[in-house]
Parts: C-alpha cells; structure tokens; sequence
C-alpha cells in the first residue's frame, strides 16, 4: 500500500509537478481507499476495522487511520497559507 502511495506521489510531483498538499491528499486518500478495500474482504472478523490481520498497518495503527491523519494534515496545512 506504502509503494503505491508513494509511487503516486512520485509521479504526481516529479511528472506533473503538482505542489506538496495536492499530491499527498492524494496519497492519503489512495492509502484510506487501497486498504478499506482489503478490510471489507474480512467484514466478517470481528472488529474487521481495526483488526490487524484484516488490512495493512503501521506500527500497530491501521492505514487508513494513518491515510486520515495525511489528508487532514495536509488539508490543513494548505488553509494555513
């Protein structure tokens, strides 16, 4: 989920030299869709959301939460300017 994220970062700011926020937002968003979609796979288990073994996570916090924190940083960071 990392390396695709990053890849669209990548490609966002080095082709089409897009600014930081827009092109992180994106990233952030990608990770929240990317790993929502695993986890509805294992809708099953129970707390499927935050289940580890449903989706991906970082250090013990799942991604989408980590997606969330992206967009929200970034969100605020470009109304701050």
């Amino acid at each position: 989920m990392f390396v695709v994220a990053g890849l669209l970062a990548g490609i966002g700011s080095l082709a089409f030299k897009l600014a930081d926020a827009p092109v992180l937002i994106g990233g952030g968003a990608s990770l929240i869709l990317m790993d929502i979609v695993l986890r509805l796979r294992s809708r099953y288990m129970q707390r499927w959301l935050l289940n580890g073994e449903a989706g991906g996570q970082l250090l013990a916090i799942p991604v989408w939460i980590v997606g969330v924190v992206v967009v929200v940083a970034n969100l605020v960071r470009t109304t701050q300017v």
